[in-house]
């Protein structure tokens, strides 16, 4: 089996209004970009956090996107706490595991 790259990219952010999470909904819609939530996080502690996540198989292409859709959140005038890009080796969701 051949293995493709994944990178698994994540941009968290932390709201202060709801206004601003349906506005950050449509625009991760926009940009094809999956957002979910979670109450407390490992790494950051405490608090709600916001997440877009999306995958590619291009290293560069990953980057590129990641920046766009964190700058076009930051022109919302809405803090970005996190980017990250995670290099997936296995994951059952994909059966590459």
């Amino acid at each position: 089996m051949a293995i493709v790259a994944d990178y698994e990219c994540h941009i968290t952010i932390e709201p202060r209004l709801d206004f601003e999470l349906i506005t950050l909904c449509k625009l991760g819609e926009i940009h094809n970009w999956k957002t979910s939530y979670i109450e407390g996080d490992p790494d950051l502690g405490k608090g709600s956090r916001y997440f877009f996540t999306k995958h590619f198989n291009d290293l560069d292409k990953a980057r590129e996107n990641t920046n766009n859709l964190s700058d076009a959140i930051f022109d919302m005038d809405i803090l970005v706490v996190r980017k990250k890009i995670e290099l997936v080796i296995a994951d059952t969701k994909n059966h590459t595991w």
